[in-house]
């Protein structure tokens, strides 16, 4: 979804951010499929982040099991991209709009603390062997793409561009985004890696990235006639859709030998279905009678988590999270606009 960024420069005081401790093995951690586990003694908790429309205004939100937990700092307008749980702490990124800019946020257990002083947003977080790291986008001559961990700031290009996915593996800090809104773009430690375009296409964006062992995937899509869903391991992209109609794709996770992808595809004129692709092969989350669209995916224990949202009576978006194909509505969609841009399955 393209985001209108304010560009003026506002002063504000800079927080420090909480850390603490986040194995790799968050992202992998096997869990059962239930809200209460006894045979463990644990709990398996469904958080997804994303926003709704509170009395005209954008609002960030975090659902956990369904329930919204209340965030910090969100009066003047807010959403949140991306949340990420450690060790009983909860990590959400997103924007807060405070004076007259954007401001990238953090919110640990609901307590929100802006990540920079200029214009900018967060788009991503992950929290790995005690740092947070947070992917996104500050305003400096023009937006340019940054990632910060524990708060300190590394800009990736020095033209226009934007960040949009962290992940951390093996030491190695991984950023998927674009340089000047038509190259797709994965950095390694700061530096840009090789992304191949696919035949014939003229522009790519990536959205997500994730890597496992040595291998690092990428999603998002190249423009051929029409927007294509694509997915890149090291750099080879793969195409997901034929071209016949729009398609993007949105998020890549990987478990086992298995890589899940999720998206939206054009069904008919005007309406998207949501999309999961497994190795490959995709299957239809909605039937495309109203358009729906996949933002997130995680796999734990098997099971196969997917947040996005879905168009009600063709008016509002409702929230909606997506386990093994059958869709849990979090909003109704009947008074007001939400969606669901990510979500983490942990077990607490």
């Amino acid at each position: 979804m393209q985001l209108t960024y304010f560009k003026s420069i506002t002063a504000i005081c800079l927080f420090s951010l909480f850390l603490i401790a986040c194995s790799k093995s968050d992202d992998n951690t096997n869990t059962d499929n239930n809200n209460n586990n006894t045979d463990t003694g644990t709990d398996t908790n469904i958080y997804v982040a994303g926003y709704q429309n509170i009395n005209g205004k954008d609002v960030a939100t975090l659902w956990k099991n369904g329930k919204t937990v209340d965030l910090s700092l969100v009066s003047n307008g807010s959403e949140a991209y991306s949340v990420c749980v450690s060790g009983g702490d909860v990590y959400v990124a997103g924007y807060a709009i405070l004076g007259l800019s954007r401001i990238a946020m953090v919110w640990k257990n609901g307590s929100g603390t802006p990540v920079s002083t200029l214009s900018s947003s967060a788009q991503s977080v992950y929290v790995s062997g005690g740092k947070v790291y947070v992917a996104g986008q500050e305003y400096l001559k023009a937006y340019t793409a940054t990632y910060w961990v524990d708060g300190a700031e590394t800009h990736l290009a020095d033209r226009l561009s934007y960040g949009k996915s962290i992940h951390v593996s093996n030491g190695n800090v991984y950023v998927g985004g674009e340089e000047a809104i038509q190259y797709g773009q994965v950095w390694k430690n700061g530096k840009a890696m090789d992304i191949k375009l696919p035949s014939g296409a003229t522009t790519t964006n990536i959205h997500s990235v994730y890597s496992t062992g040595s291998d690092v995937y990428a999603a998002g899509s190249a423009h051929i006639s029409k927007n294509v869903a694509v997915v890149w391991k090291n750099g080879t992209p793969m195409e997901l859709t034929d071209g016949t109609t729009q398609a993007e794709a949105e998020s890549v996770y990987v478990s086992g030998n298995d890589v899940y992808v999720v998206g939206q595809e054009m069904h008919t004129v005007g309406i998207y279905r949501a999309m999961l692709w497994k190795n490959g092969t995709g299957v239809p989350l909605t039937d495309g009678t109203r358009s729906a669209y996949a933002y997130s995916v995680q796999v734990v224990g098997g099971n196969v988590y997917v947040a996005g949202c879905e168009q009600i009576d063709k008016k509002y978006y409702a929230s909606v999270l997506w386990e093994n194909g059958k869709p849990v509505y979090i909003t109704d969609g009947k008074t007001n606009d939400a969606k669901a841009y990510s979500v983490f399955v942990a077990q607490e």
